[in-house]
């Protein structure tokens, strides 16, 4: 009897998730294999949706996963296997018979699901090509050719997920609680170097994320809390930052404004005390004036008069001479002495201007020493032991009333 080279038996198929091998497992129209356990995200994902997608190539089909495929390529290996045997071993075979038509049978099955899968695989291809990723977006790590923009990257698993892979990937995980973030090429920053798993452990002692493998080890006693608390506490800390710097900043704005306001009340103020002390000035200048021309008056109305009679004089000495030389003896004897001087009164007012430049300096002086002291300081938050002894103050107690401990 003629024995086949080959062996009548063949390994169980291999699912393409988990790495085991079964011989109760779903093949796609693609052929790829997946266990019971596997397949039942995607028997999900197909009951909710109407379709489903390989997450080994990416091929999507609009059939129930049934394992009909598996079935089919069980007939082909049967058939495989009869080719390579004898004629004897095959005449003792119930397979004999049936043969030929179930390989015909198992071909048409092979076309018409082959090209299922070629039209799923244009529409998926036609709907893919819409959402090329770009050189800044993260690309799924299941896609098998042109690969899509990842939603989600997971902490677990080490691979980022588009929308089609992500759904099997929620329903095949559904319970094992893994960690899924926005998608990211910087997941392996987020596991620990040393144990390789993720970094959900937030050390406050040395101030950086851990895994719990590195609490049990290297961090034992350290203070130690969940990253998500953490990185909530940082939040809450910024916040409250946040809200103390706005309140400043609209402290100073406050300020600012009433500086302004200030200012430019001050301005005013200042520009009509000048506009007064000039209008004084002024008038001082006019009584002067009055004054000089009301002097000048008296003393030329004094000059008239010496004249006037110097004149009767002479008219009179011309009638006489002997009285002409009395009279030029007392002519001789005569002379003018102005009584009117402008000297003291000039030098009264530069006396005046001095005292008055005395004084101007001084006062400018004295304002802009108080409009130094007088700036605005917006307070600050008290921070050090310094900052809060400025508010110390003595308590005194009654010690009949006050507790016990305050007593002593």
């Amino acid at each position: 009897m003629a024995t086949s080279s080959r062996p009548t038996s063949r390994k169980s198929p291999k699912c393409c998730l988990c790495l085991t091998r079964s011989e109760n497992v779903i093949t796609l129209p693609c052929a790829h294999d997946y266990c019971r356990t596997c397949s039942s995200g995607l028997m999900s994902t197909y009951e909710r949706t109407g379709w489903n997608s390989c997450p080994e190539c990416s091929q999507t089909f609009y059939t129930e996963p049934d394992g009909h495929v598996d079935k089919v390529r069980d007939e082909l290996v049967k058939i495989d296997l009869c080719s390579e045997t004898s004629e004897d071993t095959l005449a003792g075979a119930s397979v004999s018979i049936s043969t030929k038509p179930d390989r015909d049978s198992t071909v048409d099955k092979l076309k018409k699901t082959a090209l299922h899968a070629q039209e799923s695989c244009s529409s998926y291809t036609q709907t893919r090509a819409n959402s090329i990723t770009g050189p800044e977006d993260v690309p799924c790590d299941a896609c098998a050719e042109s690969r899509q923009k990842a939603l989600k990257s997971c902490l677990v698993c080490q691979a980022s997920y588009c929308d089609t892979h992500l759904q099997l990937h929620n329903d095949l995980h559904a319970r094992a609680g893994h960690i899924l973030v926005d998608a990211t090429n910087q997941l392996q920053a987020m596991t620990c170097s040393v144990h390789g798993k993720v970094l959900d452990v937030y050390c406050r002692k040395e101030k950086r994320r851990i895994c719990y493998m590195c609490v049990l080890e290297d961090h034992k006693g350290h203070d130690v809390v969940a990253a998500g608390q953490a990185e909530r506490e940082v939040l809450r800390k910024s916040k409250l930052m946040i809200t103390g710097q706005e309140k400043q900043l609209k402290e100073l704005r406050l300020a600012k404004n009433t500086l302004r306001y200030i200012a430019k009340a001050t301005e005013e103020e200042s520009e009509l005390l000048f506009t007064e002390l000039i209008h004084s000035i002024k008038s001082s200048q006019s009584e002067m004036k009055l004054l000089i021309r009301a002097q000048e008056r008296a003393e030329l109305n004094r000059i008239e008069e010496l004249m006037e009679q110097v004149e009767e004089e002479i008219t009179e000495l011309k009638w006489s001479d002997a009285e002409m030389e009395q009279n030029d003896i007392h002519l001789l004897q005569m002379t003018v002495h102005p009584q009117f001087s402008f000297g003291e009164m000039v030098k009264s007012l530069s006396a005046l201007k001095g005292r008055i430049d005395v004084v101007w300096r001084r006062e400018i002086e004295q304002i802009s020493a108080a409009v130094m002291k007088d700036r605005i300081v917006v307070p600050t938050e008290p921070r050090t032991r310094k900052d809060f002894l400025q508010y110390l103050v003595p308590l005194s107690v009654d010690p009949d009333t006050a507790h016990q401990s305050l007593r002593s």
